[in-house]
């Protein structure tokens, strides 16, 4: 299993330290030499391998140092191919700790190697981990550009766990960009190629990726059970960070079915497990997501103190995707409290990234806030005109639905009211998310009350 070949790993790669030294000693002692740089790239590719095992099981603060170290020896070497190895895993594993720039940079400079030898299996890894990257970072359209061009060599190549995660990938960006029945048919692909081959790692990782879909749709109940099965693999094989993912996960689902308590512990739990990893990035991430608990909780200022945690590390990092969320909501937030000229620096950055990443979803968030920040300066009827205008542009009925209800909560008109509860009636329906459920229960009670969510 991956524990025994870390340890064996790791043996070997102490006892080749331990020859580097010695002859280091010999030269000193005689002039004597051994060949170095034969020996450098045993020592690079070795802990190369050891480092992506550890990176497996969910060591990745480890398996970063170990590669700086194997990065060391392949320079010294005289194989560039090792260097690319190195870099292109370094590129893999870099923005687990939000070190994205770095691992961009590793990632170009590994690809320009491979495609200058016609390495085509190296290359179509190495733009895999190119394109989630990209992804992570928000940026669809060039991680689809990688992701592509990835797909057709490993097909051409016959790599059938090289396709599978690429189709696990792409389904992810179809996912973030609620195409779900695309992102069903490329985990569907992808799952029938990791069973196949038996890949226990790509199945587990497939059943996080159901369990999203199911949570989608409404069915939260699968979307646990799938969830579990992620979770008790990471378990069963050790891996910290896997485990923090799973929990992460878990705790969205057990928020979005209004199951708060426990969807709070899960959180917590995944930031101690990242505290333990140092990855103060994810972290941050999980941070922001405790934050929603406290706003759902009626806590603006338990939950403002959450996001004004994270934003700090996730901007430090440049994880923009992740940055987006907590700024919209410390900006809700604050908006709510009265603090009208903290709100629009939040806002701003916040409309300028969902600007430049193309995100219709946070645009129309960005825009609704603008209207509140109008409303709370005292013009209601730029406010109004305001929505008015996304009430054109939203095509979805959770965003018709959205826009309806800050138009009643603004303006007053009982018209807006109805359509809004008629919307969220029918988004209950079919999906029972808790938000949903408390906005239809809010608009029931037929009085606009205060504009503030917390008085």
């Amino acid at each position: 299993g991956l524990g025994l070949f870390y340890e064996l790993s790791g043996l070997f790669a102490e006892g080749l330290l331990l020859l580097d030294r010695t002859a280091t000693q010999l030269q000193e002692l005689t002039g004597e030499t051994l060949s170095s740089h034969q020996l450098a790239g045993l020592l690079g590719r070795l802990l190369a391998w050891q480092a992506y095992f550890l990176n497996r099981i969910g060591r990745a603060g480890e398996a970063i140092e170990l590669l700086f170290r194997a990065l060391t020896y392949a320079q010294e070497s005289t194989e560039p191919r090792i260097q690319a190895d190195v870099r292109s895993l370094l590129g893999e594993m870099l923005p687990h700790r939000g070190d994205f720039d770095l691992a961009q940079q590793y990632q170009n400079e590994a690809i320009e190697f491979f495609r200058s030898v016609a390495d085509d299996r190296r290359l179509a890894a190495a733009l895999t981990r190119l394109g989630v990257t990209r992804w992570r970072r928000g940026n669809y359209g060039d991680a689809m550009v990688a992701f592509r061009e990835a797909l057709a060599l490993q097909q051409e190549l016959n790599n059938r766990l090289g396709t599978a995660r690429v189709l696990w990938s792409m389904g992810g960006i179809a996912f973030e960009q609620h195409r779900y029945a695309e992102a069903l048919t490329y985990a569907q692909e992808a799952g029938a190629i990791y069973e196949a081959i038996g890949d226990l790692w790509g199945t587990a990782t497939l059943a996080g990726n159901m369990a999203l879909l199911s949570q989608a749709q409404g069915d939260f109940a699968s979307a646990l059970a799938y969830n579990q099965q992620d979770l008790d693999y990471d378990l069963e094989t050790g891996n910290r960070h896997g485990e923090s993912v799973a929990l992460g996960n878990r705790g969205w689902i057990l928020l979005d079915s209004g199951r708060l308590d426990e969807a709070l512990d899960c959180y917590q739990h995944a930031v101690d497990i990242q505290e333990a990893l140092g990855n103060k990035w994810e972290v941050a991430r999980h941070r922001a997501s405790i934050a929603e608990i406290w706003v759902r909780r009626h806590e603006p200022r338990h939950a403002l103190s959450e996001f004004q945690r994270a934003i700090p590390v996730l901007r430090d990092h440049g994880a923009v995707f992740y940055l987006i969320d907590p700024l919209l909501g410390a900006a809700n937030l604050l908006i709510d409290l009265g603090d009208l000229a903290a709100a629009r620096e939040f806002l701003n950055e916040a409309g300028a990234i969902a600007a430049e990443l193309g995100l219709a979803d946070r645009l129309l968030q960005y825009h609704i806030l603008e209207a509140r920040l109008d409303h709370a300066a005292g013009d209601t009827q730029c406010a109004l005109e305001r929505l008015r205008e996304m009430d054109r542009q939203a095509t979805e009925p959770q965003q018709q639905a959205t826009v309806l209800y800050w138009r009643w909560r603004l303006g007053g008109e009982d018209d807006d009211r109805t359509a809004a509860e008629d919307l969220y009636a029918k988004l209950c329906r079919r999906i029972p998310k808790f938000d949903y459920t408390m906005r239809l229960e809010e608009l029931r009670d037929q009085t606009t009350g205060s504009e503030n969510l917390f008085e």
